[in-house]
């Protein structure tokens, strides 16, 4: 079993129903496809990092789509993510080639039919699912670097390169921690 932590940003009306009934999983997919986003992180240190990069996520939802209605404050949740079948890092160089070969092949057909950011999405989610099939096995958790909201805080990107993201597409992996107010 492989345990992973991380740091997610929601509005603190979502927490609170996110801690009574647990994370559900948008229909949309996000930068990376369908799953619960967590900034990634192993040392303790770069917790406060994380939950920057959650809190920033959650600044960047507010001042675009919105939070429906809700209690708009932001507030992070950490997790732990317990993998049980298959842990799918796409920055592992193997992976990463067979991604861009995939991706060369469907993406521009996939765009046809919707937007860039749906197309991109969708990407991911067929390359996952073209793997779940070969290797027999769901897959828990995908591992992406992913273009961070601003961050004037720290090292620059271009130092670092993007911050990681856990992305738990299996709901059943993610043990909540603890909730922090920004």
């Amino acid at each position: 079993m492989v345990l992973l932590t991380g740091a997610h940003g929601t509005c603190a009306d979502y927490a609170e129903s996110i801690k009574n009934t647990g994370f559900s999983i948008s229909k949309t997919g996000g930068r990376g496809g369908k799953g619960v986003y967590f900034w990634a992180y192993i040392d303790p240190e770069l917790a406060a990092y994380a939950k920057d990069l959650a809190v920033s996520w959650c600044m960047y939802v507010k001042s675009t789509i919105g939070y429906h209605d809700s209690n708009d404050d932001c507030v992070v949740i950490f997790a732990e993510l317990n993998v049980i079948n298959v842990f799918l890092d796409l920055e592992q160089q193997e992976t990463k080639e067979r991604l861009i070969l995939f991706a060369n092949n469907v993406y521009r057909r996939v765009k046809k039919e919707s937007n860039r950011k749906k197309a991109v999405s969708a990407t991911y989610d067929l390359f996952v699912e073209m793997m779940e099939k070969e290797l027999g096995q769901e897959i828990d958790v995908v591992h992406l670097r992913v273009s961070p909201p601003s961050l004037d805080s720290y090292i620059p990107i271009q130092i670092t390169g993007s911050p990681s993201c856990y992305i738990a597409r299996n709901l059943d992996v993610i043990s909540i921690q603890r909730i922090e107010g920004a």
